[in-house]
């Protein structure tokens, strides 16, 4: 919710507000960065005395962002998941090793594939190219979400549709972040791929709304027919 809103809010804000948000945005990425990368143990320090002490985070949130944090965290136990993912998409390489044939997801070494870990099979059997292949798509997908929302001359249409841009590339970055280390894992589904019935559902009717703004983006036009006398 909090990504569609500053999707919605950096595109339709003025100049002003528009520098507070991405300055804001900026410090986060930054604080994110230095915690994962230079202050790793202060971090650690900090949701393990802090956080979890005063309850201020349930356990199995804390394990999520300890795994994200420090990758040789709990790899038996919580952090079992996200490095058997990592490394099943490491293993496919540049071409991947075929379809069906991957042999740490089919053979049920990565937990949940099917929904959170989705992107480790697809890494595994398919390698980069097929990876960077599905990221294009998705990147296409939301061109043409934006366009449609360049186009439109509704601001409530607008909105929709800027708003449904930000909600699907939120969820690609979590998703294949998630799967390798560049975010924690949230249990946030990859559109269109992870199975699941009602994600699937979502994402079709947030297409269908924005493919509806699409087609009222010029006004009705009608024309007269002379059919056996009388118009219509």
């Amino acid at each position: 919710m909090i990504a569609i809103v500053l999707t919605m809010y950096t595109v339709f804000a003025r100049r002003a507000s528009f520098l507070v948000i991405m300055g804001f945005v900026v410090v986060i990425v930054a604080a994110c960065i230095l915690a994962t990368t230079i202050y790793t143990q202060q971090t650690l320090g900090l949701i393990q005395n802090v956080l979890i002490k005063h309850h201020l985070l349930k356990a199995y949130q804390s394990y999520r962002i300890l795994t994200w944090l420090d990758p040789s965290f709990s790899q038996d136990q919580y952090g079992y998941n996200i490095h058997m993912a990592q490394t099943a998409i490491g293993s496919g390489q540049l071409f991947g090793e075929g379809y069906g044939k991957g042999v740490l997801t089919s053979g049920g070494w990565v937990p949940n594939q099917w929904t959170d870990y989705i992107f480790s099979a697809i890494g595994e059997e398919f390698g980069f190219v097929g990876s960077a292949i599905l990221v294009l798509l998705f990147l296409v997908l939301c061109y043409r979400l934006i366009r449609i929302a360049q186009t439109t001359i509704d601001p409530f249409g607008m909105y929709i549709a800027i708003g449904v841009v930000g909600m699907f590339s939120f969820q690609v970055f979590e998703n294949i972040g998630a799967d390798m280390y560049l975010s924690p894992s949230t249990g946030i589904t990859l559109p269109f791929i992870s199975y699941g019935g009602t994600s699937l559902a979502i994402d079709y009717l947030a297409v269908g709304l924005v493919l509806s703004v699409g087609l009222r983006r010029r006004k009705i036009r009608f024309q007269t027919i002379e059919h056996k006398g009388r118009s219509l």
